[in-house]
Parts: C-alpha cells; sequence; structure tokens
C-alpha cells in the first residue's frame, strides 16, 4: 500500500488531483489524504509520518510555501518523497533546493503522475531499508525485511520466521525490534508483527494470510488496533 499526502490550497485542483489518483492501477493499492493548508498536512505527518511514502504538494500556498513545507518534512522522515506541482514552470528552479523526485505541471496529466508516484514509492521503500542482519549461530544472516512474516521473543533469543525460514538469532528482542519499520506492530511483549502479511484482526488475534494466528495483549489491544487501522488508513 502506497500513502501519499496530497495538499493544495485551491479546492477545484485538489479535486482534480483526487480524480486522477483515484483512476491509476499501478499494481498496489493508493491510500491518499487531502489537505488544503500546508499546517495541516505537517500535523498528520507529525503523528503519522513513519507510514507515509511521499508527498504531492503545490509550490505556492496560502500560508506556507510548499518549498519549505517540503523540507520540514524531510528533516523529520527522510523517507518521504516528494512530487512538487504547480501551474508556473518558471517555479521549477526553486524547487532545486529540496530533495524531491519530479515537478507536475498543472493540469496534471495522468501519465506523468503515474510514473512519478511509481519511482517516488520505489525511492520510498529504499530508503526505509529492506534487508536486516541479525546474528546467527557464529554467523551473521541477512534478512529481507519484506518476508518477514513475525518475530518473536524466546528465552535469550529472537526467532524470526519468514516466508521461506525460521531463523534463531543471538540479538536481543529490542534489537531487532529497532531494526524494523513501521510496518511491525509491538504487538505482545514477546512479539513484532508485519502488518502487511496480516488479513485480519479478530478479538484478541491478529490472523496472517497463511492462517498462522498471533497473539495480542489484552493491555495493547485498544492501541494495536489503532495502529493497525492507521496503516491500512481505514475509519476507526
Amino acid at each position: 500500500m502506497i500513502t501519499i499526502l496530497c495538499c493544495d490550497d485551491n479546492a477545484e485542483q485538489l479535486k482534480l488531483l483526487e480524480a486522477e489518483l483515484s483512476a491509476l492501477d499501478i499494481g498496489e493499492p493508493i491510500n491518499p489524504y487531502y489537505f488544503t493548508t500546508g499546517e495541516e498536512l505537517l500535523d498528520y505527518a507529525a503523528h503519522h509520518g513513519n507510514a507515509v511514502d511521499m508527498v504531492i504538494c503545490d509550490i505556492l500556498l496560502d500560508e506556507k510555501n510548499g518549498i519549505k513545507l517540503a523540507g520540514l518534512i524531510k528533516q523529520q522522515f527522510p523517507h518521504i518523497q516528494v512530487i512538487f506541482m504547480s501551474s508556473f514552470d518558471q517555479l521549477i528552479e526553486d524547487t532545486y533546493h529540496v530533495d524531491h523526485i519530479s515537478f507536475l505541471k498543472k493540469p496534471v496529466r495522468r501519465e506523468r503522475l503515474m510514473l512519478s508516484i511509481k519511482k517516488a514509492a520505489a525511492a520510498a521503500k529504499a530508503k526505509r531499508g529492506l534487508f536486516i542482519t541479525v546474528r546467527c549461530k557464529g554467523a551473521v544472516k541477512k534478512l529481507d525485511i519484506s518476508k518477514i512474516l513475525y518475530v518473536e521473543a524466546h528465552l535469550r533469543e529472537v526467532r524470526i520466521v519468514t516466508e521461506v525460514e525460521s531463523v534463531v538469532a543471538n540479538n536481543r528482542f529490542s534489537e531487532v525490534s529497532a531494526m524494523l519499520d513501521n510496518r511491525f506492530i509491538n504487538c505482545h511483549k514477546s512479539y513484532l508483527v508485519n502488518i502487511d502479511k496480516v488479513s485480519q484482526i479478530y478479538r484478541l488475534q491478529f490472523i496472517l494470510k497463511n492462517d498462522m494466528v498471533i497473539p495480542i495483549a489484552m493491555a495493547r489491544y485498544d492501541e494495536v488496533r489503532k495502529q493497525y487501522m492507521t496503516y491500512l488508513g481505514a475509519e476507526l
């Protein structure tokens, strides 16, 4: 799932962008949020930035320059990619001050929008990190994060279950947790689960897509459910 924050102080232009995004088919779901002020976008990013992949924003915003807005977001969340848009070609040079993926001329063309989003999504994924390395039987093992189903604390070791194997690592649970990104929820004192591998949340359990069941601690249920629904972009 690709999470996108879109900002334009022109409500009509924002509606046009919404229509273009809803018509895109890039091979995975798009989860867009729309804002008419930079302050609203910044507030959302401050609370949910780890789950955001990219920002699409107008350069000229009423209360906050779009370039400065993007710079503030990049400072706090370096993995978030930026796509600028404007009706004015002469503003392209101004965007060089902030790392960004592309500049889209309004009205936004669907083909250019799709290419920019694909490029930004790939860059965001790369920035987050694709692998972790753990200590295993005196050696170092490299694991693809996207293949990890869950992590379980087991005595003084950690069991990392992937789509293809179960690895017992000599790392502490807290060490492995620190290596992982926002896809992983600490649903129990002994478990971290990859949300991308979850098919549903049922009572005090996560049901994975392969039918494995991961427990959710009762004391953590409300917060875990909130994290899960926020990541999916669903209504609570």
